[in-house]
């Protein structure tokens, strides 16, 4: 319940906040956002429930979570990774990346699922594989759109790209505290607890 209640939750906020009142209807009173909040609370719980008889279709649940992950996570990690380290990346070349990409791994479910125009193996590799095309699909067309669009300036970009946020430098003098201590005491456990448990 707690996570259902945390997707409805999201699902309102982005809506109300981030779309409609960003772009739909930029001026009105609180009130107005508060029902449209509320509405869009009772769609995101009817698509829940769609979403189970969706689900009650596929052989075992973890089925389709693997295809949901292939669908929706897959090109929005690649569109998450473009945007933190590659600051070229535009907002329209995301967009589109992103959109693409989940369409695509959409399309190859329906032509293997429902179509059965080719497999991709066993149900779980098969997702491993649309998430791999997705995801590359994502890259490219992100790459692409983003050097035909305008990238926004290096100033916006602070903090949100990894190569223009300033790295804070912090000298460790007590040596149980550095890294490369902490990465090999955990290295050694992890060797340990593998020759004890195999």
């Amino acid at each position: 319940m707690s996570g259902m209640a945390g997707n409805v939750t999201a699902f309102n906020t982005v809506w109300t906040y981030d779309l409609y009142k960003s772009y739909i209807r930029k001026e009105a009173p609180d009130n107005h956002y508060l029902w449209m909040g509320r509405i869009v609370t009772v769609v995101g719980i009817l698509l829940s429930v769609a979403t189970a008889y969706i689900a009650s279709n596929f052989s075992s649940i973890m089925d389709y979570v693997q295809a949901l992950f292939s669908i929706f996570n897959a090109p929005l990690l690649a569109t998450f990774l473009l945007g933190m380290f590659w600051k070229r990346t535009t907002p329209w070349g995301g967009f589109w990346g992103l959109l693409i990409g989940t369409i695509c791994s959409i399309a190859l479910w329906l032509m293997e699922q429902s179509l059965h125009l080719f497999s991709l193996g066993s149900s779980e590799g098969s997702s491993m594989w649309r998430a791999l095309i997705a995801w590359v699909v994502c890259l490219a067309v992100t790459i692409i759109v983003s050097l035909f669009t305008k990238p926004k300036p290096d100033s916006e970009l602070v903090g949100l790209v990894y190569s223009m946020t300033p790295k804070a430098t912090v000298v460790e003098t007590v040596w149980y505290k550095r890294p490369k201590v902490l990465a090999g005491a955990a290295l050694l456990i992890f060797v340990v607890l593998n020759i004890i448990f195999f």
